[in-house]
């Protein structure tokens, strides 16, 4: 939520048209009392949540923000970033989230030979 308020605080006429379905993507609060799912979430290692150099989750938070919020170029760019930290890192499920956001960014900019290479989904 804070990442889609910060693309909002900048918004442009292409965000103001998309904030309909920028907004439609947020979870409900009710996940948030969800304790059996939030249990199950997996964390990150620890040389990461000590700052240890990967992609953080406000990062993440930001690419699928500005994806929302239609600038497609600039969550791909982003989300092109983030990979080389998450494959350092070499922590398979923030390597899947970055691969995901990336791949779902370079399919709404048009750029699917890239989305190919990245996507975690199944080709």
């Amino acid at each position: 939520m804070k990442a889609l308020i910060e693309v909002f605080a900048k918004a442009d006429q292409k965000v103001i048209e998309h904030a309909g379905a920028a907004t439609s993507g947020l979870r409900s609060l009710s996940w948030c009392s969800d304790v059996h799912t939030l249990k199950g979430l997996v964390t990150l290692p620890r040389t990461r949540a000590q700052g240890g150099g990967g992609p953080s989750s406000g990062e993440l938070a930001h690419v699928r923000a500005l994806r929302g919020a239609g600038k497609y170029e600039k969550a791909r760019e982003l989300a092109q970033g983030l990979m080389p930290a998450a494959q350092r890192l070499a922590h398979r499920p923030l390597e899947a989230e970055v691969q995901l956001a990336l791949g779902d960014a370079c399919a709404s900019a048009g750029d699917y030979r890239l989305r190919r290479r990245h996507s975690p989904r199944r080709r």
